[in-house]
């Protein structure tokens, strides 16, 4: 079966969030933007699909079905080719590769760059 039309990019990110009434206490929060762009021969005036999320990772039980939920809105089929650019963390790691095995995942140039000076 030939790759559906389209590709998508995917900018993910974790963070750490403190309770603000225990401030003992953290979170983590993922958030992200999707992006479906037209390929070559699609129709001109056709503009891209762009999508936000956010989840809590630690408390949410179904984050890949999350972010696969955003990624079919925007008409995403398991054919397509789709690029991750994130920091390497292994828990977005993880989500990517359950997502789709054999995307691209590029290490965002900050992340790179501290590891090459430090």
């Amino acid at each position: 079966m030939p790759p559906a039309e389209g590709s998508f990019k995917v900018g993910i990110d974790g963070g750490y969030v403190r309770n603000w009434f225990d401030k003992k206490h953290k979170f983590e929060v993922i958030v992200g933007k999707s992006i479906r762009s037209c390929d070559v021969g699609e129709e001109e005036d056709k503009t891209p699909s762009l999508k936000r999320f956010g989840f809590v990772q630690t408390l949410d039980t179904k984050s890949k079905r999350r972010l696969y939920e955003v990624l079919h809105s925007q008409d995403f089929q398991m054919n397509q080719t789709i690029t991750f650019l994130s920091d390497g963390d292994d828990t977005l790691r993880q989500l990517q590769l359950a997502m789709s095995p054999k995307a691209l995942h590029i290490l965002d140039w900050h992340h790179v760059t501290m590891q090459l000076t430090v």
